[in-house]
């Protein structure tokens, strides 16, 4: 191996640590349209020089379970409280309460117990809950990403979830 392949080399297992510890993607420079995806990875023939680790971003709450639910929503700043009517992405106050009032920012209510009768999960991917059991109300805190594989159903056993309470949103994630 020759002392450009080694350099070479070098570089390429940089530019992957890089990736490790982002924990994102490579993006490609392709001159006229700018930085983008590119089909393959950088390897010891590439031009090195067109790649770069992307900047990692956070995941978006995806809010449409959220339309016509029984969940509290917090409006504006958090100061009007309602249930969560529609979302409109074409418009900038684009989330609009029962009372068809319309605002910028909505998110879950939070530190607030709601009963949980059963059922599919009712809350989106990014929030960080706390939930308590049938079974003389043991409470467990996690996000909803593993809650999302909780059986939010109810068979009458002792690990029913029997209410809940939204606390935040997780690492990684935010509101849009």
């Amino acid at each position: 191996m020759t002392n450009k392949e080694k350099e070479q080399a070098l570089r390429l297992s940089e530019l992957y640590k890089e990736l490790a510890e982002k924990g994102t993607k490579f993006e490609y420079n392709r001159s006229k349209e700018g930085w983008g995806n590119h089909l393959t990875c950088p390897n010891l023939d590439s031009d090195l020089d067109k790649w770069r680790v992307a900047e990692k971003q956070d995941e978006i709450i995806d809010m449409s379970c959220l339309v016509g639910s029984d969940i509290d929503m917090e409006f504006g700043e958090g100061t009007y409280v309602a249930k969560l009517k529609s979302i409109n992405p074409k418009v900038v106050s684009k989330y609009t309460s029962e009372k068809g009032n319309m605002y910028k920012e909505c998110r879950v209510r939070q530190d607030t117990w709601l009963s949980w009768q059963g059922g599919e999960c009712p809350l989106p991917e990014g929030l960080e809950v706390e939930v308590e059991y049938r079974n003389e109300g043991f409470q467990s805190k996690a996000s909803t990403y593993h809650t999302t594989r909780w059986d939010w159903g109810h068979c009458g056993g002792e690990w029913d979830i029997i209410s809940f309470k939204v606390l935040g949103v997780c690492e990684g994630w935010k509101y849009d």
